[in-house]
């Protein structure tokens, strides 16, 4: 991203076989595809698959939950998340993604969980206590 502010970029889709490396390896990282010229510089045609990490926040559980639960609200309002956006292009694509958050075993706040049900997340089993 520091080099695409300077000068043109090209990023490169990995293969099947480099995501499935790459989720083993790595397994709170997945692939989407992005929409293209989401980044300064970038010139790219079509979308395309990159992987991504997703955006951890993290607590301690003696945190209030009301105040998780307003910090997720907040950060995920469609205002918010349009000036986020101007910050970081990717918050304008960037969602809710819980599928690597199960895999390596990190709980939701009771706040946060909160908060997604009632947004009708479709969370993993293992998240949804």
């Amino acid at each position: 991203v520091e080099l695409s502010r300077s000068t043109q970029i090209r990023l490169i889709e990995p293969t099947k076989e480099e995501e499935d490396k790459m989720e083993k390896a790595l397994p709170y990282m997945y692939v989407k595809a992005i929409p293209p010229n989401k980044s300064p510089g970038e010139n790219a045609d079509k979308p395309r698959n990159a992987f991504f990490w997703g955006q951890y926040w993290v607590a301690r559980p003696a945190m209030p939950d009301q105040v998780i639960y307003d910090i997720t609200k907040i950060t995920q309002e469609p205002k918010n998340r349009e000036m986020l956006a101007k910050v970081m292009n990717l918050w304008g694509v960037s969602g809710p993604e819980f599928a690597s958050v199960a895999k390596i075993g990190i709980p939701l706040h009771p706040g946060a969980l909160k908060y997604w049900k009632e947004q009708g997340a479709k969370l993993p089993p293992e998240l949804s206590k």
